[in-house]
């Protein structure tokens, strides 16, 4: 039960920062590619990694 408690407040916050991210890079770029999604999902994996190593 604790596991879900994690995946669902990632999920909030994973999903908030894409919302964010997005709008902000939408903002110096007109193209339609999820820029902000891109990003928000490469940190997130490196950030994952990085925990793993330690």
């Amino acid at each position: 039960m604790k596991e879900l408690l994690f995946v669902c407040i990632g999920s909030f916050f994973g999903g908030g920062a894409r919302y964010l991210v997005g709008k902000a890079v939408l903002s110096w770029v007109a193209v339609s590619f999820p820029w902000g999604t891109m990003a928000v999902n490469v940190i997130g994996c490196f950030l994952i990694g990085v925990k793993h190593q330690i």
